[in-house]
């Protein structure tokens, strides 16, 4: 007869270590992307647009902040990285596309 009491005991042990590995793993990727700093100047990241405003964060603080769809240049799409140029926020293609492939890279590495 099979001791089902041990099987869920393997099972549920190696989903909590599972669970804790992600948990690393994603904790190391949020790291590495706030600590990418290939522009020398604070950037935004789109978290979310909300009737006319672009919830951001800050790179460098993590700090939320509501910035007017007025105020940036161009479409604003979650996800993009916004940088202030001449006084205004712009969304810096080559930053986003950036920080993109990294979180795509780590996020690979996690199920490898």
């Amino acid at each position: 007869m099979y001791n089902f009491n041990n099987l869920f005991n393997n099972v549920f042990s190696s989903l909590s270590s599972f669970s804790n590995s992600l948990k690393e793993s994603l904790e190391e990727i949020s790291m590495d992307i706030y600590s990418f700093e290939r522009y020398n100047q604070e950037y935004y990241v789109v978290d979310k647009v909300v009737d006319n405003f672009a919830i951001c964060e800050k790179s460098n603080s993590k700090e939320m902040v509501n910035i007017s769809l007025e105020s940036i240049k161009g479409r604003v799409k979650e996800g993009d990285c916004l940088i202030i140029l001449d006084g205004n926020y712009e969304v810096n293609e080559e930053l986003t596309s950036r920080r993109k492939e990294l979180i795509n890279e780590k996020m690979g590495n996690l199920f490898k």
